[in-house]
């Protein structure tokens, strides 16, 4: 069947986020059962997140040299141990480790599964099949939590046995899927050749001075600032407003079914409205849910995580295509990689500095910053090259 490896690879999509979401939900439990505080659990989220600042690039090149499929399934077996780690860590510093094993294991498969469809993807088509694979992995991160709690507070009695058996039997299930699909994969398509025989890939300082690519990653880097930031900020939000734990929950519950649905048939309505108007008008979305949530009543709450669901749904895929649009095929993956760097890089520094400049505006400060990243992404986005309202796609020759 022509689609076979896209059908696998949403698959495997799905199961590998419940193991990676699944592996942090436990790591949190455990930290929390040995005693671990706040400077702790802020220890344990950089430990997860770091690999990905250390190893991206490399992550990328090993994609465009093996094949992203391989660098999947590799991924899966080093999270699962990882996840294992975790479950049976004796200590905070096991734990840690436990978590680094796991933070490398996601980094692998994540820029593998990517690469996937970016190598065997037809221009027309990347954005479909983008958008497919990511709406894929919200379902699995939805599933997670209740994968590995069994569900509303049920943790407690179930330990971290349940976890590690939940997250076990989905990362069985994607490496089944990522090793079935390695076997009818093609030869990855290699870098050209320089005049000297050797390979004329392009270093990762190279690919971010191509044409536009900047705009890529400051784009998908401000998104994802986005996402982590609202984990963070709306709990300030509900705390200032007295809000209910529970409608937080469902507040965020809204929010992540918005940006599924708003993934469903992406690629026809970009080939309808062109590039431009959907990412930029997601993006002006976004400013004014944060402005609406900033500065409105707290009913408010309710339209603007609708609001939200589509500015941090539909970017991210979108930042996907045109990033490997901008590349040579043989560089894809690198490109893939230099682009999860530039998010994790900003994950990492943008809440530092919002923390240490901001916290005394409370929730106003953080949103009114969230609210600027967007809108100097859409300006990004509205000032860049669409030839003929479409993704740029790399001329070959």
């Amino acid at each position: 069947m022509r689609q076979r490896w896209l059908a696998l690879l949403t698959l495997q999509t799905a199961a590998v986020q419940v193991v990676w979401v699944g592996a942090r939900v436990l790591a949190g439990l455990v930290a929390v059962e040995q005693g671990a505080g706040v400077a702790a659990l802020g220890v344990l989220a950089a430990t997860t997140a770091f690999p990905a600042l250390l190893g991206a690039v490399p992550a990328g090149r090993a994609c465009d040299r093996f094949g992203g499929g391989a660098v999947a399934v590799l991924g899966i077996v080093v999270l699962l141990v990882g996840t294992t780690l975790i479950a049976t860590a004796p200590d905070l510093p096991r734990l840690l480790a436990g978590a680094a094993v796991t933070g490398a294991g996601s980094l692998l498969a994540m820029v593998g599964q990517q690469a996937v469809v970016a190598a065997r993807s037809a221009a027309g088509d990347r954005t479909g099949h983008f958008s497919l694979v990511t709406t894929a992995a919200s379902l699995g991160q939805l599933v997670a939590p209740l994968a590995v709690t069994g569900g509303l507070g049920a943790v407690a009695a179930a330990g971290t046995g349940q976890g590690l058996v939940a997250c076990g039997i989905a990362g069985v299930v994607g490496l089944v899927a990522a090793g079935v699909a390695v076997r009818s994969a093609p030869r990855p398509t290699r870098a050209p050749r320089a005049a000297d025989g050797t390979r004329a890939g392009l270093p990762a300082h190279r690919l971010v001075r191509l044409p536009q690519f900047w705009r890529s990653l400051s784009t998908s880097a401000a998104v994802l600032v986005t996402v982590d930031l609202m984990y963070t900020m709306l709990p300030l939000w509900a705390a200032e407003r007295d809000v209910a734990a529970g409608t937080l929950g469902l507040l965020l519950a809204l929010r992540a079914a918005v940006s599924v649905l708003s993934r469903v048939a992406l690629g026809r309505i970009v080939d309808r409205l062109g590039v431009r108007p959907v990412l930029a008008g997601a993006l002006v979305t976004g400013v004014l849910a944060l402005v609406l949530l900033a500065l409105g009543p707290t009913a408010a709450g309710w339209p603007a995580m609708v609001l939200l669901g589509v500015a941090l749904g539909a970017p991210q895929p979108l930042t996907m295509s045109w990033t490997v649009g901008l590349v040579p095929p043989g560089v894809q993956g690198a490109a893939l990689g230099v682009r999860l760097w530039a998010n994790r890089a900003g994950q990492v520094s943008v809440p530092l500095v919002a923390g240490a400049v901001l916290a005394p505006a409370g929730f106003l400060g953080f949103a009114l910053l969230n609210a600027a990243l967007l809108a100097g992404a859409a300006v990004v986005v509205g000032t860049a090259r669409f030839p003929d309202g479409r993704f740029p796609d790399w001329p070959t020759p």
